[in-house]
């Protein structure tokens, strides 16, 4: 017996269904993702061959609007998988459950904001550092 066999007998809302496996849906979703971000990494590296090969601005640009496509794609992809996971974990029932659920969430929220913070000051020192560099 597969490690996931309990995948194929979940449902879940997926893409105004309310009743697709489990499996189905994340097959779906991780494919989607799989072939929007090849396609981002291809078109990628189009664009910086695009310079070498041709002076058309016009054509670079519209490889550039693909490519902001495609984030825009994975974003709403992983909207959905969020989604996905956020309906097989459930509400939590119990006091404990929520409490739990609520202390973690705040960490994890606490943790992504410092990370962003941090990220922003280290941008910052290197700005000012660069600044030193040129004067």
């Amino acid at each position: 017996m597969s490690q996931f066999s309990g995948v194929s007998n979940q449902s879940v809302s997926f893409r105004g269904d309310n009743d697709v496996s489990l499996e189905n849906a994340l097959d779906t979703c991780f494919k989607d993702l799989q072939d929007t971000l090849n396609s981002t990494h291809y078109n990628v590296r189009m664009l910086g061959m695009e310079e070498d090969q041709s002076n058309d601005y016009n054509t670079r640009v519209d490889l550039f609007l693909q490519i902001i496509a495609y984030f825009d794609d994975l974003t709403e992809l992983n909207k959905e998988l969020k989604s996905i996971c956020q309906e097989v974990l459930g509400k939590p029932e119990t006091k404990e459950e929520k409490e739990y659920f609520k202390t973690e969430t705040e960490k994890y929220k606490k943790k992504k904001a410092d990370e962003k913070l941090k990220e922003k000051d280290e941008k910052k020192q290197n700005k000012e550092s660069l600044k030193v560099v040129k004067e």
